[in-house]
């Protein structure tokens, strides 16, 4: 029912706050089971005749929502149709806007409708974007992708999620099993492209996004249970809600056997100007991310193979106004021994970093952000030398660091990142006792290989690698 203009009151359904339709049709009186008692000020009841609406799937009450006194019962769907409700005592046209708290699937919302009432006495509903879109890029993953799609479509308010999968040329059986998903789910979107990197899929799911947030799943990855629940999705619908934000997630060993959760502090940073210093250096599926914010910055993932995910993360962590961390758990990220970042050499996997700096810095610059790329190329080859060396001979070692991209290494005047800092000396004063060390240091990782090379032996290689080498739970 709608009451008069001009009242404050109490409201109390007189039914369940959702109502399911079935496919045979249910009788109208089903529909007259929401109504809304309004007290004070002797103001009688307004009434409303709900009518049947074919493919009605919610019942959503609004419990208090005020705009010049008028409130509402909505109708709506899990993928937000127009619903038209028959009110009485409505004689003249009406147009206003309303934001309201509604029950929607047992889950305070706040949705933004418009109420517009006709000559007709009717009134159109129309329902606000998704919460959340969640993008996963897809490329061969006929083996995991299921269980990615499951884990969020299985959350507390999957009502409010968008899914959009991108097959990025899969040339398995992933692409059918995307379209039979879709299929089966309203709320799942598949786009097929030609094969262009896990860079561009994600950016066409961004492109196409609907949701006031936006996320970012690997297709071998999953959410946690219950990640988005209720306080999560009343925290997210405020109209002054963070453009980022951060949370704990878990690493599962390739056996799924040993863990480690790596966690945030609980906290909300307000920033007044851009600065590298507001980094968060957490995965980037870690994040929701605002959408109004990546489209007014334009921020979008790098056209590289690998470390594209580190630089967009680090840009959206740098410009953003309001960064709030949970340290609730958002995904398991599975060490997946055939994804590209434990398959692709390491060569390559230094070129791509290097690649993915010189693309990022002029963004910055743009942006009115100073970006020192100086130490944090010397940081990269610290880090990826230790892997070049384990896998090639000293010749090529030595040849490659006389190459452009390691020039840095003869530039003692730039300092790596601390941890580097003894790594890079030793390279820069005694090369070969640097490069022996770093192939003695690599034994663990050739046993590993080799114990993954046989099905039996591979529980063993994650005991030794997960738990007795990384310490993990």
């Amino acid at each position: 029912q709608i009451g008069s203009k001009g009242d404050q009151a109490e409201h109390q359904a007189g039914a369940d706050d959702r109502a399911e339709r079935s496919e045979s049709g249910a009788d109208d009186d089903r529909n007259h089971a929401a109504n809304i008692q309004r007290n004070g000020n002797n103001t009688p009841d307004g009434h409303a005749d709900l009518c049947r609406i074919q493919g009605l799937q919610h019942l959503a009450y609004v419990a208090d929502a005020f705009y010049g006194g008028v409130v509402g019962v909505l109708l709506t769907s899990a993928a937000g149709e127009l619903f038209v409700i028959s009110v009485k005592g409505v004689e003249q046209d009406l147009v206003v806007n309303l934001t309201g708290l509604c029950v929607f699937r047992r889950v305070w919302l706040r949705l933004h409708v418009l109420f517009c009432f006709t000559g007709e006495n009717q009134m159109e509903i129309a329902v606000s974007e998704p919460l959340i879109t969640v993008v996963i890029p897809v490329f061969n993953s006929e083996q995991y992708i299921e269980k990615a799609v499951n884990s969020v479509l299985l959350q507390p308010n999957a009502d409010s999620i968008e899914l959009i999968l991108v097959d990025d040329g899969s040339t398995d059986n992933s692409a059918n099993i995307c379209d039979k998903l879709s299929e089966a789910n309203s709320g799942v979107k598949v786009f097929h492209k030609e094969n262009g990197g896990v860079s561009s899929a994600r950016n066409m799911g961004i492109e196409n996004a609907k949701g006031k947030y936006i996320a970012f799943l690997d297709s071998d990855d999953w959410w946690e249970r219950a990640f988005l629940s209720d306080d999560l999705a009343a925290e997210l619908l405020r109209p002054q809600s963070s453009d980022l934000y951060c949370f704990s997630y878990q690493m599962v060993s390739p056996n799924k056997k040993w863990i480690k959760t790596l966690h945030v502090s609980n906290g909300t940073y307000v920033y007044n100007r851009p600065a590298l210093s507001h980094i968060i250096g957490q995965h980037h599926c870690a994040f929701l991310y605002r959408r109004d914010y990546l489209n007014a910055y334009g921020f979008r993932y790098l056209p590289t193979k690998v470390w594209e995910d580190v630089p967009f993360c680090q840009l959206c962590c740098t410009f953003a106004k309001t960064i709030t961390c949970m340290d609730r758990i958002i995904f398991s990220y599975y060490m997946n021994n055939k994804s590209c970042m434990h398959t692709k050499s390491s060569v390559n996997k230094f070129k791509e970093h290097f690649k993915a700096e010189n693309l990022a810095k002029p963004i910055y610059e743009t942006n009115g952000v100073s970006y020192n790329i100086d130490r944090t190329i010397i940081s990269l080859i610290g880090e990826c030398l230790k892997d070049i060396s384990t896998e090639n001979s000293f010749g090529f070692v030595k040849e490659l660091i006389a190459g452009p991209e390691f020039f840095l290494l003869n530039h003692s005047d730039i300092q790596p990142w601390q941890t580097l800092q003894k790594d890079i000396r030793l390279w820069r004063k005694k090369p070969i006792l640097a490069y022996i060390k770093c192939r003695i240091n690599g034994i663990p990782k050739y046993v590993k290989r080799f114990l993954y090379t046989l099905r039996i032996t591979r529980p063993l290689a994650d005991y030794i690698q997960y738990r007795l080498i990384k310490r993990w739970g």
